[in-house]
């Protein structure tokens, strides 16, 4: 750089150069400014979270407290209709048993009546199913139920009685098949009157001569009254 006078012009002098920092240096100055940065809207950040922290505490409790009773309530469902499944699994059980116990015993009727089958003909189980399954218990099932089907009007009764109170429509079944069995027992037990023995016959032989000599023939001889 050349500098004027009054005197001329003097040597240009060598302006001092300007100080250049090392990229390490640069990199230090900008991490620390990052991380004071970063510190800082994390200061914000916490600042705002603990402003906030007692609404997100209620909050947070009262949806942690919904999870769970929903979470129970579900629970609780879920065990109620295995216990129903289990349930209903049984008493299907159960009813088979006693379906298969029905047309078992009803199996042996045509032993008992010969007009058995002619009898049945026109009764459905499945238009009296609490009758038939009620029946299915006694001891003389195939009795009760052809005595039924004889008489339309009891069966009737007795299935609109089972409808509204099985208990005593079982009891009017009990007394049926006790009437039935006694009625069975005393028909069994009578004793039949003997037929008359027939008169005995008067001796056609009596004062005929048969050609055979009696004592009384033997005494009348002659020589045996010498």
């Amino acid at each position: 750089m050349e500098v004027e006078t009054t005197e001329g012009t003097v040597d240009s002098v060598q302006a001092p150069s300007e100080k250049m920092l090392p990229q390490s240096e640069v990199n230090k100055i900008v991490g620390r400014e990052k991380a004071r940065l970063e510190a800082k809207m994390l200061e914000q950040f916490q600042q705002q979270q603990q402003q906030a922290n007692p609404l997100d505490i209620d909050t947070i409790k009262q949806q942690v407290l919904d999870s769970v009773l929903q979470y129970a309530k579900q629970q609780e469902e879920a065990e109620a209709k295995k216990e129903r499944d289990r349930q209903e699994a049984e008493q299907r059980q159960q009813l088979e048993q006693v379906a298969g116990q029905y047309y078992l015993k009803m199996g042996q009727g045509k032993d008992r009546y010969s007009d058995f089958d002619e009898v049945m003909t026109d009764f459905e189980p499945t238009a009296f199913p609490q009758v038939a399954l009620l029946a299915a218990h006694l001891e003389n099932t195939p009795d009760v139920m052809y005595e039924l089907a004889k008489n339309p009007n009891k069966l009737v009764q007795i299935n609109t009685l089972a409808e509204r109170s099985p208990k005593m429509a079982e009891r009017m079944l009990k007394e049926l098949s006790d009437s039935i069995i006694k009625n069975q027992e005393a028909v069994e037990n009578t004793v039949l009157p003997k037929a008359p023995l027939s008169r005995l016959k008067s001796s056609t032989t009596v004062g005929a001569d048969t050609g055979k000599m009696t004592v009384r023939d033997f005494k009348n001889q002659d020589w045996l009254k010498n």
